[in-house]
Parts: C-alpha cells; structure tokens; sequence
C-alpha cells in the first residue's frame, strides 16, 4: 500500500521511532555475530542508520558517532549544527557530544581526539574496533593512540541490506515522487529544450516536495551512446531523440533509483522501437530470477554485463536504501562471489541496449522489494507507449 508523504494520528503509516530502534537493534545484531565490541561511523548514511540523525552537507568526517556494545551510541556532532540537533534530536540525551572535525583538525587535535577516543573504549570494556572510514591523519591519531581497529563498511553494508518494514515504507514513498518528476519531464520535452532545463523541471518539483537530495541523469540524443553518466549540460534536445532520464534522489533519508527512456516527438523509428523491447525484455528476464533463495550470480548471468570492467554498472543490479547504491552489487563479479538474495531485500535493476542505427541508446531500471516468494515492483511509471511496440 502506498500511504501520505506526512504521517498522520488517523491511520498507520511509517513509524520513525520504532525504525530508529529496529536499525539500531540489527546493526548490534550484526556487530555481535561479528565480533566486535564497538562501531565507529563516519559515513552519513550509516550515521543516520545508527542514531536517526540528519546532518549538513559538508566533506566527510565532520560529525562521527560511536556505538559501544551494551550502550546507546554517542553522536559526536559537527559544531556550527550542535544546537538544531540537540533541539532535533531528544532520544540521544546526554549521549549528543560536540564533535572534532578531523578533515580540518591538525595532527595534535587528532591526536587529541584518539586519546579521548581510546578512554571512552576502555571504559565501556570494549577491545575490538571497528571503522568504516580512514584517512592517514585519522591512521596516525589512532596508531599513536595505541588503538587496534578493523574495517567497519561490510559490517554495516550487511546490517543495511535487509529493510524493517518502515524502512520499506520510506523507499516505496520516494520511489513515488519520481513519477511526478517523470510527468512532468515527459510534458517539458520538446524540441530545442536543454538538458540542464529539464533537469532543473525536476529539481525544482522534488525540492518542493520535501527531498533531502536530488541528483540524476538526463541525456538526449548522442549523449544516450555512448551513456553520458553526469549532470545534465546544455545540450539542445532534438526531434526524434532518446532521453534518457535517471532519476535519483531521496525522502526522508532513503534513496530511489528509477530510469525511463522517452522519445522527442510522436514517431519513433523501428530501430529505436527493437532497442527499446530489447531492453525491457533483458530488464525483466532479469528480475525473475530475484526470488528468495537465488544468488545474485544468477542475476548476473542475465544481465550478461562485459567481464572487462568496460561497461561495468551499465548492465547492474544493487541494493536500495539511504544511498542509492548499496550491497548487494550485481556485476559479473557475483558470479564467483555470490550473495544469496533474501526476503525484504531492496533492489534496483537496470538495463542498457543502444541502437546502433540511430547511435541513441536506451536505458531502463525498476525498484523491487524482495517478498516472501518472489518480488514486488514498486516503482509504477509506465513506459512510453511512443517507444512501444
């Protein structure tokens, strides 16, 4: 079911508080089956995973949190943003610290920070570290510290990869703005319409929308093959071009990941018709094979991505939630490292054909929840019926 964009006192929708604690219940889950005994997080969206917090766009490693076996995590906030979390933020209590932000500290702040880093691990019994991000000022502070640390990312990149059921929820909802925003780029397309304008169409619907983030692809014409991955430029769109739009943002912290092709114009060639059922029908074929039980080797094997790395992502499967890109990956690289897919799993996949007539190409992606026995779609914009057989 698809609920409101607010949450209301009449009917139950997604509930932030019960997410906030079933997130942070499964990343303990799988820091113990791990062994470890305490998390250092300086990736935004494992922040966020962790203590249900939002913070500003700023380089990485200006706000931290640290989450010690047996004890709420401590979020170590970026200053100039202490107060509106704190005002933001009641369930953290005593445990919101004002952080140092090590990407401007100088060696004797860092080290600073590693020694008041190693007093908190000692008192909460904690021996074994974990960190999902590095740098050599960060390595050296820690080192001197005389503190043992392992790699935090697949801990985190395992608990991320099943969904609760709000979680779920969110995606469904963000995933839902992008039909307005492929709306209203269908009715914007027209000839001697710019990329950048189309782009900005978008853009302007989902701020007012209430997006934390927007990013994305729009490409027309030669800039469609080979596939322009940037931001849309000033190209001039033409009669009888593709458009590829890929659309890319997030609600309340969770991400869609959606594409549709449209045609410029009422007709489009037979060339760009047989790329077009091509590509939705690799789309699909790969999609069945989602299914509890299976291995993302077996999607790969579909999707039939080059072994080279020269198109790699082209052809791709990924998981869904507060990035756009999350584990598990399908590349041809599942094939010798397989991950079996599980239920409530998000995915989104995405397929490319190009039509060598016109030198256009044509690129296609659905969002999926992984269900009990097979898989819901939950991304409904049609596809153009112009491009349609």
């Amino acid at each position: 079911m698809r609920y409101g964009l607010q949450n209301v006192d009449w009917e139950e929708r997604w509930n932030p508080e019960r997410m906030r604690k079933e997130r942070l219940s499964r990343a303990r889950e799988i820091m113990k089956k791990h062994g470890i005994d305490a998390l250092l997080c300086f990736t935004p969206a494992n922040i966020r995973y962790i203590t249900g917090t939002r913070g500003i766009t700023l380089p990485a490693l200006h706000r931290h949190c640290l989450l010690l076996k047996e004890e709420d995590p401590i979020l170590f906030e970026f200053g100039g943003d202490y107060g509106r979390v704190k005002q933001n933020a009641p369930w953290l209590g005593d445990r919101l610290k004002v952080g140092v932000p090590i990407y401007l500290a100088t060696e004797e702040v860092a080290q600073a920070w590693a020694k008041d880093l190693r007093k908190l691990l000692r008192e909460g019994g904690c021996e074994k570290l974990a960190i999902d991000s590095l740098t050599f000022k960060i390595e050296r502070a820690l080192q001197k510290a005389g503190i043992d640390y392992t790699d935090a990312s697949p801990i985190m990149a395992e608990a991320r990869m099943i969904k609760t059921k709000d979680e779920i929820e969110c995606i469904k909802l963000s995933v839902s703005l992008a039909e307005l925003a492929f709306e209203a780029a269908k009715n914007f397309i027209r000839p001697g319409v710019k990329e950048c304008e189309v782009q900005g169409e978008m853009i302007r619907i989902l701020a007012n929308c209430g997006c934390d983030w927007v990013r994305g692809i729009c490409a027309a014409g030669e800039h469609t093959n080979p596939y322009w991955r940037i931001w849309g430029t000033d190209k001039v769109i033409a009669q009888g071009d593709l458009i590829i739009i890929d659309r890319v943002h997030s609600l309340n912290g969770y991400a869609c990941d959606h594409v549709r092709t449209f045609l410029c114009g009422n007709r489009a060639r037979k060339s760009q018709k047989k790329a077009f059922r091509t590509c939705l029908e690799k789309l699909y074929a790969a999609i069945e094979m989602i299914k509890p039980g299976n291995t993302t080797a077996q999607v790969a094997e579909i999707l039939e991505e080059k072994e080279d790395f020269s198109e790699i992502t082209i052809k791709y499967g990924h998981g869904l939630g507060l990035d756009a890109h999350e584990h598990p990956h399908i590349t041809f690289l599942s094939k010798k490292n397989p991950v079996t897919i599980e239920e409530n799993m998000v995915f989104a996949v995405e397929t490319y054909v190009a039509d060598e007539e016109t030198k256009q190409g044509v690129r296609l992606e659905e969002n999926l929840v992984v269900t009990e026995k097979g898989y819901e779609i939950i991304s409904k914009y049609p596809f153009d019926e112009r491009l349609l057989d």
